[in-house]
């Protein structure tokens, strides 16, 4: 069973013929399309996945933009937060914004960075903490096999920057998420002082 695709999901074809026919200036018009897709992902209308789908679009049928690649788009909402909440943020170029936002979010990860957005005081300053904040670390896990490594393997993935949440194999998903299931319930169960496997064994 084959799961039709969102409307959300696909390009947004309003934004990019207004793109195409604007006037402005084309660091203008970036800016403008920008704003026009966070509002509508704020408000549910375009997804992580429509909006790389649009900025697709737009450099296919334009050329390429000058600012915001697809793999920014899932930054596109956090950016936002900081364009509103932090003073000087409105006056500073699209690119330093999104820059900022990506890096802030790389380095000291998702909720810190929010956290520094809400006590900011200008966007020069958040700026200045982002640039001297040291790159995370990645932490070297023991090696591990088989479904384990696998586990590990699938948390890392969905916890990737490129990673939008949205699952082409959603019926595979839902399978492995009803076996997972099953075998933490099992897990649970065997690992609890009481059960027969571990009575045996003491």
């Amino acid at each position: 069973m084959t799961q039709a695709t969102s409307s959300k999901d696909m390009a947004n074809t309003s934004l990019v013929t207004s793109f195409k026919a604007s006037l402005l200036p084309v660091i203008e018009k970036e800016r403008e399309l920008w704003l026009d897709m966070v509002g509508l992902m704020n408000e549910g209308e375009l997804s992580v996945r429509g909006g790389k789908a649009t900025i697709e679009a737009v450099n296919a049928e334009t050329g390429a933009l000058p600012t915001i690649a697809v793999s920014s788009v899932q930054y596109f909402q956090s950016a936002s937060v900081v364009l509103v909440k932090v003073a000087g943020a409105n006056e500073a170029p699209l690119k330093a914004l999104l820059n900022v936002t990506i890096q802030g979010t790389r380095k000291l990860g998702k909720k810190r960075f929010a956290e520094l957005v809400d006590v900011a005081t200008s966007f020069g300053k958040l700026a200045k903490v982002v640039s001297e904040a040291p790159d995370k670390e990645k932490t070297r896990s023991p090696k591990v096999e088989g479904v384990e490594a696998l586990i590990v393997a699938l948390l890392e993935a969905l916890e990737a920057e490129d990673f939008g949440g949205i699952i082409e194999n959603v019926e595979g998903a839902e399978a492995l998420a009803k076996q997972l299931g099953a075998c933490v319930k099992h897990s649970k169960q065997v690992k609890t002082p009481n059960h027969p496997s571990i009575s045996k064994a003491s």
